[in-house]
């Protein structure tokens, strides 16, 4: 699977689980993480 096929699929698994793309405020990642401001923390599962 190409790398950006991956990046994808985890993008696909990530955005439910945090309520969604529209509750995404803003995104930043180092190495070794990935963070994500939201809009509603109680949307997250």
């Amino acid at each position: 699977m190409a790398t950006e096929d991956k990046n994808r699929a985890t993008a696909a698994a990530i955005l439910p689980l945090v309520g969604g793309a529209a509750n995404v405020a803003s995104i930043a990642h180092c190495m070794t993480r990935l963070r994500l401001g939201l809009h509603d923390r109680t949307l997250v599962d």
